[in-house]
């Protein structure tokens, strides 16, 4: 009988976990990109070149953000339902009699 109460919070701890590794994938993927970017450079003598040079690294990080933030907005979503489901399971197994 116990043995089916583990397959009743089987689906929350997937969830869970799927919710985890998406979290720790994110912040791992995050410590590469600020390791991999080199954001020192030159002042050019044109201001166009100069607004350009400027710009790009920005708007490169600006999407980085954008990415990191749905991909961590996503992993806690799925480890709040996942541990949800849990508690949920947990609640409606019937109490054991002795």
């Amino acid at each position: 009988m116990s043995n089916r109460s583990g397959f009743k919070i089987l689906p929350g701890t997937i969830v869970m976990a799927i919710g985890v590794f998406l979290l720790l994938f994110t912040f791992i993927i995050a410590a590469f990109m600020f390791f991999a970017n080199d954001l020192t450079s030159g002042l050019p003598g044109n201001m166009v070149q100069t607004f350009g040079e400027t710009l790009a690294p920005a708007i490169a990080l600006l999407g980085h953000a954008v990415y990191l933030g749905i991909m961590v907005w996503i992993g806690s979503e799925l480890t709040i339902h996942g541990i949800d489901l849990r508690v949920k399971e947990k609640k409606t197994e019937p109490p054991k009699t002795v």
